[in-house]
C-alpha cells in the first residue's frame, strides 16, 4: 500500500498540542531542528525552559545571536521530532504553519494574500530586483511571510523584535529573507533602498491610540514612507479614509501634498481581510522624481470581492485594475481626479460622486427640459427625533414607523412598533407633535437604508402613526407647484434619483444624507400636457399589484405553519 503523504497542517496541531508551546516559539523551535538535521545532527531535540531554548538557538542558528531574545517555552522539558518527509520539504512545512496560524496565531485578521500579491508588479516595476520590504507588526509578518514562501524571498521591517526573530529564523525554511528592526520609533523607510508597502492592524486593536477611526503607526508611516524616493503602497484601515470629512484629512492631505499619489484603491468591507468586517484601501505612491497631478479613483464591488477565495476572473480584474488604474472588470469603477481638487474638496477619495451615469444624463436632460424647483419648494422636510419606548402591552393606538415597515414595493405597512411616550417630559410632547403621520405625508429614510420611501396612505381610527428618527417627513407646502404626493414619491423612487441619494449620502458606518443636499435635490415640474396623471396612475397599478404580493405572502405563510403533513 502506498504511503499517505504528510499532513503540514497536523504537524504544527500536533507540536502544539504535545508542547503547549505558542505559534512563535513553535516556528523557531522547527527552525533550529531543520538546521540542526541540515547539519548532520539528530531528528529530534529537547529544550528545558526558555533559558535552554535561547542557548540552543543560538548555537544552532548563529544568524539569529544578534536579535534581541524575546520568546519564551514553559519551564519544562520540551521534546519535539521531525521525520525525514518534512525534513526534506521545508517550505511544504512553512506553508502548513501558515494555513494553521495566520488567524489563530495573529488572533485577528489577516490581510488577504492577494493583496500583496497583486500590487507586487506594480512596486517592483523598473527596479533592477524584484525586492520590496513589508514594513508592519502582526499583519505585516503573515503578508511578508506569504510572499517570502512563494517568491523564495521576502523583506520585513518591524518594531515587534519578537516578530523580527520569527521572520529571521525562515532562513532555515530554504528562505532568502532580510529582517530589519524599526528601533525607538525612527520610522524613517528612506533606509530601505527599496519599494516599501506599509500595513497596519486592524482598528479594533485596543492595544494602539487611534486617531479618528484609523490608527496613529499610518500617520508615522506616511511621513516615513515618502522618505523613500521607490515606489510605495500603504495599506490603510477605516472606512473613514474614504468616506467622511473627520480626522483623516491629515493622513489624506500628507499624501496628497506629496504629488506622488498615483491612485487609491477603496475596498468595501470583508474584502480585503480574511475574516472579521473591516473597509481598508490602498494608496499607490509613485518615485519621487515623477510629481504627479491627477490622482485614479478605484472602488470595488463588495458583493464580488468579498468571495473567499477570489476566482481566477476576479483576481486577474483586481490586479489589472491595481496596475492599470483602469477599471479591469465589471462592477469595478475608476475615475480621474485631480490632486488640487480633492485637497479643495475636503480629501473626499468617493469614485461614485464622481461618475455620471446614463441615468444622470436622462434626469440632468428633464430638468432641463420641464425646469424645476428645489424639493423645499415642493414639501416642508421635517426632521425627527427619538420617541418613545416601545411597548409589548398597552392599547397599540401609539405607533412609531420604522423602515423595516417598508416593503421592498415602496409601501408603507401598519407600523408594528407601539410605543409609550412619557407625557410629562415637555420635549418628547413636541416631537410626537411634530413626527405625527398625516395621509399625504412621504416618508423618506434619511439615514442608515437611505433613499428608501413610502407615502402615507389611510390612517386607522382611533390610532395615531409617528415617524421613527431615521426618517425626515416631506409634508407638501401649500404654495407647491405640484399638489400630488404620488408625483413626488414617484420622481425621488425613480432609480437615478436613487442612486443620487446614493452618492450624496456619506456612506460612513450609518450612511446618512445632509439635509443641506436633500432641501437642495433638483425635482423637475410636471409635463405640461400630461401634468401629473402617468405619475398617479403609475403609482395605483404599483400599489395594485403590492396589495396582491403582500396578499399571497399571507396566503404561503399561513400554509407554512398548518399542520397539513
Amino acid at each position: 500500500m502506498a504511503k499517505s503523504p504528510l499532513n503540514y497542517e497536523g504537524y504544527w496541531r500536533q507540536l502544539a498540542s504535545n508542547t503547549r508551546v505558542e505559534a512563535g516559539s513553535q516556528l523557531v523551535l522547527t527552525a533550529v531542528l531543520l538546521t540542526q538535521i541540515r547539519n548532520g545532527g539528530e531528528r529530534s531535540l529537547t529544550v528545558n525552559g526558555t533559558e535552554s531554548f535561547r542557548r540552543l538557538t543560538v548555537k544552532t542558528c548563529p544568524w539569529l545571536a544578534d536579535l534581541p531574545w524575546s520568546l519564551s517555552v514553559p519551564q519544562e522539558k520540551i521534546e519535539i521530532h521531525m521525520s525525514l518527509e518534512a525534513s526534506t520539504n521545508p517550505k511544504m512545512l512553512l506553508g502548513g504553519f501558515l494555513r494553521v496560524y495566520a488567524r489563530d496565531f495573529l488572533r485577528k485578521s489577516a490581510i488577504r494574500a492577494e493583496l500583496v500579491e497583486s500590487v507586487a508588479p506594480w512596486l517592483t516595476e523598473g527596479e533592477p530586483d524584484d525586492v520590496f520590504w513589508v514594513v508592519g507588526e502582526d499583519r505585516a509578518f503573515v503578508a511578508a511571510a506569504r510572499w517570502a514562501l512563494s517568491r523564495g524571498r521576502g523583506r520585513f521591517a518591524t518594531p515587534s523584535t519578537k516578530l523580527a526573530l520569527i521572520f529571521e529564523s525562515l532562513k532555515a525554511f530554504d528562505l532568502d529573507v532580510e529582517t530589519e528592526i524599526i528601533r525607538g520609533g525612527d520610522l524613517r523607510l528612506g533606509r530601505f533602498n527599496a519599494p516599501v508597502i506599509t500595513v497596519p492592524e486592524p482598528n479594533t486593536d485596543s492595544g494602539r491610540a487611534p486617531i479618528g477611526r484609523f490608527q496613529l503607526d499610518e500617520l508615522s508611516y506616511a511621513e516615513a514612507a515618502l522618505d523613500n524616493t521607490h515606489r510605495i503602497v500603504a495599506i490603510v484601515s477605516g472606512g473613514s479614509l474614504f468616506r467622511t470629512q473627520g480626522e483623516d484629512l491629515e493622513l489624506k492631505a500628507i499624501y496628497l501634498h506629496s504629488r506622488r499619489l498615483a491612485r487609491v484603491a477603496a475596498f468595501p468591507s470583508a474584502a480585503g481581510v480574511e475574516s472579521g468586517i473591516e473597509t481598508i484601501g490602498l494608496l499607490f505612491c509613485d518615485v519621487a522624481d515623477k510629481p504627479l497631478t491627477d490622482v485614479e479613483l478605484i472602488d470595488f464591488p463588495r458583493l464580488q470581492f468579498s468571495r473567499r477565495p477570489w476566482p481566477v476572473k476576479l483576481r486577474t480584474a483586481f490586479t489589472d485594475t491595481l496596475l492599470t488604474g483602469r477599471s479591469g472588470g465589471e462592477g469595478i469603477e475608476a475615475v480621474s481626479a485631480h490632486a488640487a481638487a480633492l485637497l479643495e474638496e475636503k480629501c473626499i477619495f468617493t469614485v461614485g460622486s464622481r461618475i455620471e451615469t446614463q441615468g444622470d444624463r436622462e434626469i440632468d436632460e428633464l430638468l432641463s427640459r420641464r425646469g424645476a424647483r428645489p424639493l423645499t419648494a415642493f414639501v416642508e422636510v421635517i426632521r425627527c427625533h427619538a420617541l418613545g419606548t416601545a411597548v409589548d402591552g398597552g392599547d397599540g393606538s401609539m405607533r412609531e414607523a420604522t423602515p423595516n415597515d417598508i416593503t421592498e414595493c415602496g409601501f408603507l405597512r401598519r407600523p408594528k412598533k407601539s410605543i409609550q411616550p412619557d407625557f410629562e417630559d415637555k420635549v418628547q410632547v413636541r416631537r410626537m407633535q411634530k413626527q405625527s403621520l398625516c395621509p399625504g405625508d412621504i416618508l423618506l429614510t434619511q439615514r442608515g437604508r437611505v433613499g428608501s420611501l413610502a407615502l402615507v396612505e389611510d390612517i386607522p381610527a382611533g390610532e395615531i402613526w409617528m415617524a421613527g428618527q431615521l426618517f425626515v417627513i416631506l409634508r407638501l407646502r401649500t404654495e407647491s407647484p405640484v399638489h400630488s404626493a404620488k408625483y413626488l414619491l414617484r420622481y425621488l423612487q425613480c432609480r437615478p434619483v436613487q442612486e443620487r441619494l446614493q452618492r450624496i449620502s456619506s456612506n460612513t458606518a450609518v450612511p446618512q444624507i445632509r439635509a443641506e443636499d436633500l432641501e437642495n435635490l433638483l425635482v423637475p415640474l410636471p409635463d405640461p400636457e400630461l401634468g401629473v396623471r402617468p405619475a398617479e396612475e403609475s403609482y395605483n397599478r404599483a400599489r395594485e399589484l403590492s396589495d396582491k404580493i403582500e396578499k399571497m405572502r399571507e396566503e404561503i405563510i399561513r400554509t407554512a405553519e398548518s399542520m397539513e403533513f
